[in-house]
């Protein structure tokens, strides 16, 4: 649908306040992963490491998961958050 990562809008729309997730349609049939999807975003549509964790938190609140599952997940998610910490002044994750 775009020509290319870079051009892709998701970054614009998250930024004015959209509720942006990521998401894989069949990783088999299109040799893709969550992670690479992350990545992309990240390298090529200019998110950041902190969007990216709001980005996965916003696919948890947005799944049709029931709320006790959900807050579980987020509990999960926060805390794994919470461990890691930031990502280092200069975070550049790898080209493939």
């Amino acid at each position: 649908m775009y020509p290319s990562y870079e051009a892709h809008p998701a970054k614009r729309l998250f930024d004015a306040g959209c509720v942006v997730t990521l998401n894989t349609d069949d990783p088999a049939l299109f040799r893709t992963t969550l992670t690479d999807e992350c990545l992309h975003a990240i390298l090529g549509v200019g998110f950041t490491p902190s969007d990216i964790r709001q980005v996965i938190l916003n696919a948890v609140r947005s799944s049709y998961t029931g709320d006790a599952e959900k807050a579980a997940m987020l509990r999960t998610f926060e805390d794994e958050f919470e461990r890691v910490g930031p990502a280092p002044a200069g975070f550049a994750p790898f080209r493939r």
